[in-house]
């Protein structure tokens, strides 16, 4: 035998099976939803673990994959529930979207840092709760969105040199994150990229950095910044809603978008100062205003006891909402909202 076919046992009762070395292809759904299936070995012949390989196969424990594998296919070991650990050889270039999705009790992924890969596809490992530490590889240049999606027991991650966008909801949910390190390189961080990270205190923003998208950094309620590089040059709408340890925050020379409410509820902010140099936004005293002094667009959640709106000023929405310091607002004639 050289070759099992798509969905050649899928859904039987299988409890183990042991799969010769002479087989080298190996098509989807093989054992897809074998619900009794406890412990599986492969030969070493095999490339590539198709989609639905071991899908729903609710009870395997024990599965070694070969050290002959360069690709771990779409839903390959979804629903997995009972497994606990697994070692990726190094071989493997690509582990496809929702690979690992929902294998709720697994702990360990083992990855070589100076293996082959070089794509972790979308919601590869999705809801993955139990999973505590990963170390992603330094080939890797990709990894697509909602990946580490609600991963809720990982601390702390690098991101190799080589990605250069943090994808859409990659860290979405993941409660107990406290450390990203970007590693370089990184230009874009997407919509909900960290959307509430409570736990999340640290994340370096490299020189490359240009974009932070809408709610990035939503409800990250420890969250501070220790440099904002002059790089950037957009910040989203609700970019950093919620993040009640941020003290102050400085607005570089190069910005020339801010989305509305991109300081909503920032608690402890204080003051959002912007380089003189800025050709589209300005601050007085701390509040941001555009360049013009026209348009007040936010004011620190921390900055109290009293303020004065000039006249001709056009308010924006919430721009003092949960600004519980401030006691006497005074607007002056003309001013808008």
């Amino acid at each position: 035998m050289t070759t099992i076919r798509t969905a050649a046992f899928s859904r039987t009762g299988l409890i183990s099976v042991v799969v010769p070395d002479s087989v080298t292809q190996f098509d989807d759904q093989v054992f897809s939803g074998c619900a009794n299936l406890e412990s599986a070995v492969l030969g070493n012949q095999i490339t590539t673990l198709g989609t639905y390989t071991f899908q729903m196969c609710v009870k395997l424990k024990s599965f070694v994959i070969p050290e002959s594998v360069k690709k771990i296919g779409f839903q390959a070991f979804r629903w997995c529930r009972s497994l606990k650990s697994l070692i990726i050889p190094s071989g493997v270039e690509s582990i496809d979207s929702d690979a690992f999705a929902q294998c709720m009790n697994i702990e360990t992924i083992q990855l070589d840092p100076n293996g082959n890969l070089t794509s972790i596809g979308s919601g590869a490992f999705y809801e993955c709760i139990a999973l505590s530490a990963l170390t992603i590889p330094k080939k890797v240049t990709k990894i697509d969105f909602a990946a580490f999606y609600g991963c809720t027991h990982i601390k702390s991650l690098e991101i190799p040199s080589g990605v250069t966008k943090i994808a859409n909801k990659l860290f979405s949910g993941c409660i107990r994150l406290e450390e990203v390190k970007l590693l370089g390189n990184v230009s874009t961080i997407e919509f909900e990229a960290f959307m509430n990270c409570q736990n999340l205190e640290k994340v370096n923003l490299p020189d490359t950095i240009a974009e932070i998208g809408k709610n990035a950094f939503y409800g990250c309620e420890k969250l501070k910044f220790e440099n904002t590089p002059s790089s950037l040059t957009k910040i989203g709408e609700s970019a950093f809603y919620k993040c009640e340890q941020m003290e102050n925050f400085t607005i570089s020379k190069n910005v020339f978008s801010i989305g509305s409410m991109a300081f909503k509820a920032c608690k402890s902010l204080e003051s959002i100062d912007v380089d003189e140099d800025n050709s589209y936004f300005s601050s007085d005293e701390g509040v941001l205003y555009d360049k013009q002094k026209t348009q007040l667009m936010q004011f620190p959640g921390a900055k109290g006891e009293n303020y004065t709106i000039a006249e001709d000023v056009v308010v924006d929405k919430c721009a003092f909402e949960s600004c519980v310091n401030l006691e006497n607002v005074t607007i002056k004639k003309e001013c808008r909202s």
